[in-house]
């Protein structure tokens, strides 16, 4: 039964494997004492829920899971390494980047020792850290690792997923950074890959889709974009369901699009769609819901509601205080949106206080 829910997770089939996994799970632990099989299970069925944004019944299966591998005779091996990853994965997917980074370094060094560091296995788990790091804005520290994840892969498994997911990871950090002329190709070659290995219907293809539309979008090639967009998230929708954060991404994202388009009526209900969902999923205090903030007050702002533009951006910068300092990028241009509110309502003893060292006017969010 794990084969056959692991053939349906890798297909996308979400919905689909979660019976075979727990009927695998129900067996082996029937059995005495912790197993390696047991260990496995609690894994793929955890992975299984973090796939799905299920994040509050994953954690407990990982969680257990580690607890198998330490009783389980023999060695740490790398399958509990990996474990070990996937809950620093899902750390990080709910905004706990320090207690990921920490895991996912440990991880790199458990693998590194066991495998040897040219080993392509490795290249996941660089992956993952390097993803980590991109949210902190750490981008150096996150461009290194992912360029050394596509170097393994090139060198040692050109035919892996793993190296669909590494493109994908490098065309983002460098989209972080605003270089998308960088990034456009990355993007391409992670779709031709993602294609041909996943095929087109597959929710990780329909996350380089979007990835791909954005970098078209921000070089104002608008007319490549929207149909990428809408592919993106026809194939996400199918796969996922309407209500996963990976769908929210794109609905987020094809907002934007309308909105730099002078769209703001499509606009809008697009940006609260995407706010519910992130609200919903990830809770009140999760970055992704401040960007969804911040969005909404971007396009308040286009159209002169001044009002409500501010009250989202204070609420998006005190999300972004809380989780990710006040010295991280968003936070920076979250200042430089509510300073040019008001600017264009020439409230300038406002502009000087948020410049003002403690942003005293922002202390209540």
């Amino acid at each position: 039964m794990l084969d056959e829910g692991r053939r349906l997770h890798r297909q996308g089939r979400y919905a689909e494997a979660e019976w075979p996994y727990q009927a695998a799970l129900q067996e082996l632990e029937k059995l005495p004492g912790p197993s390696v099989g047991l260990a496995r299970a609690l894994n793929n069925l955890a992975a299984l829920y973090y796939s799905r944004a299920q994040y509050e019944r994953a954690e407990p299966l990982f969680l257990r899971a580690l607890s198998v591998w330490r009783e389980a005779p023999g060695t740490w091996p790398p399958e509990a390494a990996a474990t070990l990853g996937n809950l620093a994965a899902l750390h990080s997917a709910r905004g706990r980047f320090t207690e990921a980074e920490a895991m996912q370094e440990q991880v790199v060094a458990d693998l590194e020792q066991a495998l040897g560091p040219d080993h392509p296995d490795l290249a996941g788990s660089l992956v993952n850290l390097a993803e980590t790091c991109r949210h902190q804005g750490k981008y150096a520290k996150a461009e290194a690792l992912a360029r050394r994840a596509v170097a393994l892969l090139d060198a040692g498994a050109p035919r892996h997923t793993s190296l669909f997911v590494a493109l994908n990871n490098l065309g983002a950090i460098y989209a972080s950074q605003s270089r998308y002329v960088e990034a456009e190709p990355v993007y391409r070659r992670a779709l031709e890959a993602g294609r041909s290995l996943l095929g087109d219907s597959h929710p990780d293809v329909a996350s380089v889709l979007n990835n791909l539309a954005e970098a078209c979008k921000m070089q104002a090639k608008y007319d490549e974009a929207e149909p990428l967009f809408r592919q993106s998230l026809a194939a996400a929708e199918r796969s996922l369901g309407k209500d996963h954060p990976k769908v929210t991404a794109v609905v987020n994202n094809l907002a934007q699009l309308y909105r730099v388009q002078g769209r703001y009526a499509e606009a809008e209900p697009l940006y609260r769609r995407a706010l519910a969902i992130w609200q919903a999923a990830l809770g009140p205090d999760h970055p992704d819901v401040a960007r969804g903030l911040r969005n909404l007050g971007k396009l308040f702002a286009d159209q002169g509601k001044h009002a409500g533009a501010e009250s989202l951006f204070r609420k998006s910068l005190g999300i972004f205080r809380h989780t990710l300092g006040e010295d991280h990028p968003e936070y920076v241009g979250g200042l430089n949106d509510l300073e040019q509110v008001y600017r264009a309502q020439g409230r300038l003893t406002e502009v000087r206080a948020l410049r003002r060292p403690g942003n005293a006017l922002l202390a209540s969010e």
